[in-house]
């Protein structure tokens, strides 16, 4: 019971937060919401955006337990205990997403790769897949995150361009 309501809880999140839903692009079929809670370890009421990966729970987990990952295993997964406990912000310099195409997002840019497929599922619900002929490059700090249309021109290296700006 408590499964189906979070999944419901979850669905209902992303559908008013974000644009599309699972099996999108758009970061309402990538972004997954999550709970931490530990009274004694965690201060209560905190909210974060700082950027992790699921993927991170594995080296986090770990981590949390002093236990030494066997070489090898889990490559792609950080250490982001902290920024789970809410002792920092510390964000991942960028994840790799996959849908129906293959998106790079960092703390304040997306990048969708270009796809001939649907723009819709075509199977199921009405769901907008991110599919596009040409590349899609959308600023995430504006409130409507993917809600607009893509940011400009976006030449292969448009992610690269659009971070190195902001720190020159």
């Amino acid at each position: 019971m408590m499964t189906m309501l979070r999944n419901c809880l979850t669905d209902i999140v992303l559908q008013v937060l974000f644009r599309g839903n699972k099996y999108s692009a758009f970061e309402g079929g990538t972004a997954v919401p999550a709970i931490v809670s530990w009274p004694k370890e965690i201060p209560g009421s905190q909210i974060s955006d700082a950027l992790v990966s699921q993927i991170d729970w594995f080296a986090s987990m770990a981590a949390l337990i002093n236990a030494k990952l066997p070489k090898g295993s889990a490559p792609d997964s950080q250490n982001r205990l902290n920024t789970w406990l809410g002792k920092d912000q510390t964000d991942r310099p960028w994840i790799i997403e996959e849908s129906s195409t293959m998106s790079v997002r960092t703390k304040n840019w997306k990048y969708i790769e270009p796809n001939d497929g649907p723009a819709m599922i075509t199977w199921g619900p009405k769901v907008e897949t991110g599919n596009l002929k040409t590349p899609q490059l959308y600023d995430m700090r504006v409130r409507e995150y993917e809600k607009g249309k893509p940011c400009g021109p976006t030449p292969r290296n448009s992610l690269r361009n659009a971070e190195y700006s902001e720190t020159s």
